[in-house]
């Protein structure tokens, strides 16, 4: 009896993993979108993990982080820059560099 009940937990524990698991592959990155980089350009954030901009395109992805802060880097395809940064609390802003060193932000516009 105590096997059974034993399972029957471990069964139901591993079903709610698997709900939550779905949960999160069909939540939206709050990356997705249109931004205003601080250099007053638009740029487009997409779902596939491409970005795009007026001076070209890139791809973005998550950084793997030890904290609650979301990283986030975008390989830029014309220029050969790197750029990293974090996403406010808000998700409405970031912050960071790219690998020149120069220092970019951006403000969602949606």
């Amino acid at each position: 009896m105590k096997t059974a009940v034993t399972l029957a937990v471990l069964f139901l524990f591993a079903l709610c993993g698997q709900a939550a698991d779905k949960e999160d592959a069909n939540k939206e990155d709050p990356i997705v979108g249109n931004w205003r980089w601080n250099n007053k350009h638009r740029v487009e954030f997409h779902k596939d993990g491409s970005v795009t901009s007026p001076w070209g395109a890139g791809k973005w992805k998550v950084l793997p982080s030890t904290s609650v802060e979301r990283k986030y880097e975008i390989d830029w395809d014309a220029n050969a820059t790197v750029s990293k940064f974090i996403l406010s609390a808000s998700g409405r802003s970031f912050d960071g560099k790219n690998n020149r060193g120069q220092r970019e932000s951006s403000v969602k516009l949606e």
